[in-house]
């Protein structure tokens, strides 16, 4: 008796629970990703009937009583079932099933709330049913039916026999369920996963092509001209001729040696171009001992590109 006491008292707070939130749009929050479908309009003709001959018989039954007790009673009876049928039908609007990451949900109002995992989901299949009388909740060979108006159109198989906290299974377990939606076709593509989607090929990227510096290819290539060294020029008494002096101004350049046995004061490099003598390096005048001036100090691969 107190369970039943309590189922009532809950039953009732919930309802009005849920009437509240779907007056002022204020939906039950859900997992994220979850997406809600709806399972009332099978039964939308027969509580809109029920409503209706609700909302007629209240003023009738008021003004045919006459006494006063009974009237207000029987007034405050009638606004309350229709009340009470209006709130029926928001917990059907706000306690949707529900098809999310986690699995699916299964609702009928507040007197059922079936959460199955996608492990425990084996096929599931549009097939609209008709259910023979018994009731809305039928269990027959293992196959859990929970109608909407005496039908179904979502088939599930699972994949291990279950026990669901369903009233009238009394513990059996169960291994098919069936329920109604209003669009079962859009929920049992939400449920199912979505094909694998073909790979395009990879197109493998072009070869590297090989780095050549912008220099090299920026810089003409120079005629090479042969020089002699100084070790040479020194060795076979021939004046050297650099490759800068060669390319610049076209004057060989004597060694020290024979700047050394003639005694020849030094020139620098623009000064000998000017002159049209072979010049010699500040070094080679040292050696020789003759004092060449600072102003004409032996030219350097930057004057020699200065006179170039």
């Amino acid at each position: 008796m107190i369970k039943l006491i309590r189922f009532v008292v809950v039953y009732e707070l919930r309802l009005w629970a849920a009437l509240y939130r779907w007056v002022f749009r204020r939906p039950v929050p859900i997992e994220p990703g979850a997406q809600r479908f709806t399972y009332h309009r099978a039964v939308n003709l027969i509580l809109g009937v029920l409503l209706v001959v609700s909302a007629i018989e209240v003023p009738i039954l008021h003004l045919i009583v006459p006494w006063e007790p009974v009237r207000l009673a029987a007034l405050a009876i009638g606004v309350y079932g229709l009340v009470w049928m209006v709130g029926l039908l928001a917990t059907m609007h706000v306690h949707q099933h529900l098809v999310g990451p986690s699995g699916l949900r299964i609702r009928n109002s507040l007197t059922l709330d079936l959460p199955l995992r996608w492990d425990q989901i084996a096929a599931i299949d549009v097939r609209r049913r008709s259910m023979p009388p018994g009731g809305q909740t039928q269990l027959e060979d293992g196959v859990l039916s929970l109608g909407m108006a005496s039908q179904t159109s979502v088939d599930i198989r699972l994949t291990e026999p279950l026990t669901v906290p369903v009233r009238k299974t009394r513990g059996e377990s169960v291994s098919q369920i069936r329920f109604h939606a209003d669009e079962p076709e859009a929920l049992v593509a939400a449920a199912r996963p979505p094909p694998p989607q073909p790979r395009s090929p990879v197109t493998p990227p072009p070869p590297a092509r090989p780095y050549v510096p912008a220099a090299t290819l920026a810089q003409p290539a120079r005629p090479s001209l042969p020089a002699l060294s100084l070790a040479q020029s020194a060795g076979v008494g021939v004046p050297a001729l650099s490759l800068a002096q060669s390319a610049g101004v076209g004057v060989p350049a004597l060694s020290l040696a024979q700047f050394a046995e003639v005694g020849v004061p030094a020139l620098s490099l623009a000064q000998s171009a000017r002159r049209g003598i072979p010049g010699i390096s500040g070094g080679q005048s040292v050696r020789a001992g003759v004092t060449a001036p600072p102003s004409v100090a032996g030219a350097s691969l930057v004057g020699t590109a200065v006179l170039r």
